[in-house]
């Protein structure tokens, strides 16, 4: 038998662990001229993740999660993924396994397929993963962020403030075993890409929508919305959805709710407007629990609030004022103020 270095020899588990029938060549030849959606995100240990409190399994299930969502953000479905991995000398195949394994339980039941991808020696975990997937409607048909129009309805998809709140109560070394702090501890380490929600979107809307994924936060993308389409936006600050718990768990750690929740991150959920009818139609098939409601889209200059490519958080139909507005960080019309966000490249 020919000898294997031991990257072949991972190689070969890899494909073991994952079933994939492309691994191999040098590229993955691809069986649909469909795919029009390519993304690639990287994940650096200790700017992203920490292996004291991340596991491998829970590693490789987030790793793609992340991904996943992005083709989810543009109402696409995914179909073909790469994994390049740079990996220290002491990690052991058993945790590459777990990595694997939880990569595969993210991507099994969306239909996605490994097609690919790298490993290589380096002093720190680093993980480079690439999506293919394909707009839901038609080829080159993806909703963009630039869509939303003046009378549009603000929509969001779960809660907000979870991930953010695991993540302090991990670096807190709050007990992994506490009940109240699982839903937390599961959204920072295993967040589930929406990818049904985002192609039932893509469906009702026709495409005539704005869409993206709260990855840098819920205020990030409200944002990044408002800006590419030169609209306002004006949200309600009673709508946004937090889990339960997050409001009584947030005080002990000297924490904000709504802070986690306008600013927080890596809640990976799908953050649109659509036009009121198709906001209606999507209530009528009983699919509206998918989304919820928290604002409106203004037209700039329609009121003192509705600042061109800003986002002002209404209480009481009035822009947050006051010392909650103040601890957020808003301006004194009651627009969000992004320096407080979340912030991958720091």
């Amino acid at each position: 038998m020919a000898f294997l270095s031991r990257e072949q020899r991972l190689v070969q588990k890899i494909v073991q662990w994952t079933g994939s029938s492309f691994i191999g060549d040098d590229c993955a030849l691809m069986p649909d001229e469909r795919l029009d959606l390519v993304s690639c995100d990287l994940l650096v240990e200790g700017t992203h993740f920490c292996l004291d409190w991340t596991d491998w399994e829970s590693l490789g299930a987030k790793s793609c999660a992340v991904n996943l969502s992005d083709i989810a953000a543009m109402g696409g479905r995914p179909r073909f993924i790469t994994v390049g991995l740079v990996l220290p000398a002491d990690i052991s195949e058993s945790c590459l396994q777990s990595f694997y394994r939880g990569a595969m339980e993210t991507l099994r039941p969306h239909g996605v397929e490994i097609v690919g991808g790298d490993l290589v020696l380096g002093k720190s975990v680093v993980i480079s993963v690439t999506v293919l997937g394909e707009s839901a409607l038609a080829p080159q048909a993806a909703i963009m962020r630039d869509g939303a129009q003046p009378g549009d309805v603000v929509v969001v998809t779960g809660e907000f403030g979870s991930s953010a709140l695991g993540l302090q109560l991990l670096r807190t070394g709050a007990p992994r075993d506490q009940s109240a702090y699982l839903p937390f501890f599961h959204s920072h380490l295993r967040p589930v890409p929406r990818i049904d929600e985002g192609m039932h979107f893509s469906l009702i809307t026709q495409g005539r929508a704005s869409l993206m994924d709260a990855s840098d936060g819920l205020a990030d993308a409200l944002c990044q919305i408002a800006r590419m389409s030169n609209v306002a936006i004006e949200i309600d600050s009673e709508s946004l959805p937090m889990h339960p718990d997050l409001q009584s768990i947030s005080p002990q750690l000297d924490l904000e709710p709504l802070e986690l929740a306008l600013f927080g991150g890596e809640d990976y959920e799908l953050v649109g407007t659509m036009a009121p009818e198709a906001w209606q139609r999507l209530q009528d098939e009983n699919a509206g629990k998918m989304f919820k409601e928290i604002g409106r889209v203004k037209a700039p200059g329609s009121d003192p609030s509705a600042l061109l490519g800003e986002v002002c958080l209404m209480q009481n139909r009035k822009p947050m004022m006051g010392a909650r507005a103040a601890k957020l960080g808003l301006s004194p019309a009651g627009a969000l103020d992004l320096s407080h966000g979340f912030e991958h490249f720091c």
